[in-house]
């Protein structure tokens, strides 16, 4: 693209012109034609700064500014790009296994615009890094941002079954997706498998809440069961969860569908015949889903 100022009416002819995007000076792109002498006697030129937009100058603001003697200030003539925003493409987590039983973990997320970006790395709910805004995002051919994260883990005995999870916000398309691998143990050597993606939400307007950690012996305890008997989509659907050996006074109760938390239809009531308590949540599923998943 291109964009033109023209300067006409002003004398002498001493004069200094500049394009700037944002505050810093452009130094390759622009040409000013030479001064040419108007009827009037007065002095005139036109400036052109010739540029490939990339996903690094949405909404930025660029300007053309003129120093003169007779002006005690700059002029200063503003454009904001109004670039389409787009979300990105998440590749699935590779792995590598390095020496002493270090697994690399890899994601790529491709073609997304503007550069704003947050990638976390969980191992359950633990977090495990964070890359807010990073640093390393480039631009491809297509002028549009690419990025690869990586994180280094040492899995343990106690990792056995958990789930490495790669949280990607995008927050200026509403987009998040979530890519995870299951840690499991066979013949002593750690093996990877993959989970199902979770899916993307358009409407995403917010990071998801993380439940408070629970202990190993809470999480061993906790069952669902479907209380509707053959549920149907898009129909109202009640399930229950009995959490043993606790009562509902100091123990908190997050139910989830996929990675967002449910905020409505919950209900916990302590058991009467022991200690423990039930946790039923009702909740209404789309007419589209085939499945879902729901965690408490």
């Amino acid at each position: 693209m291109s964009l033109i100022c023209e300067v006409i009416d002003f004398y002498p002819k001493d004069i200094n012109v500049h394009w700037l995007r944002d505050e810093d000076v452009i130094n390759s792109g622009s040409s000013t034609q030479d001064l040419q002498l108007d009827s009037n006697g007065c002095f005139k030129l036109s400036s052109t700064l010739q540029l490939t937009p990339t996903a690094f100058d949405y909404n930025k603001t660029f300007s053309f500014r003129v120093g003169h003697q007779t002006l005690r200030k700059f002029i200063t003539k503003n454009v904001y790009l109004k670039l389409p925003a787009k979300q990105p493409d998440v590749s699935e987590i590779s792995t590598r296994l390095q020496v002493g039983k270090i697994i690399s973990f890899e994601i790529s997320i491709l073609d997304f615009a503007p550069n704003d970006l947050k990638v976390v790395w969980y191992i359950g709910w633990k977090k495990l890094s964070e890359d807010s805004n990073p640093v390393k995002i480039q631009t491809g051919k297509n002028g549009l941002c690419n990025f690869t994260s990586k994180i280094d883990f040492t899995p343990k005995a106690s990792d056995t079954g958990k789930t490495i999870r790669c949280e990607v916000t995008h927050p200026i398309t509403n987009f998040c997706m979530e890519k995870s691998f299951e840690v499991k143990q066979k013949d002593y050597s750690t093996v990877l498998e993959q989970k199902p993606t979770e899916t993307i939400n358009q409407n995403f307007t917010g990071p998801p809440k993380n439940p408070r950690p629970v202990s190993q012996e809470i999480n061993d305890s906790v069952k669902i069961q479907c209380v509707t008997s053959n549920p149907t989509a898009g129909e109202n659907v009640k399930l229950r969860c009995f959490i043993h050996g606790r009562n509902t006074d100091g123990t908190s109760v997050y139910w989830y569908k996929g990675m967002y938390p449910i905020d409505k239809g919950m209900r916990n009531t302590n058991w009467e015949d022991g200690p423990g308590f039930i946790s039923d949540i009702t909740l209404k599923t789309e007419k589209q889903e085939k499945e879902c998943e729901i965690r408490c």
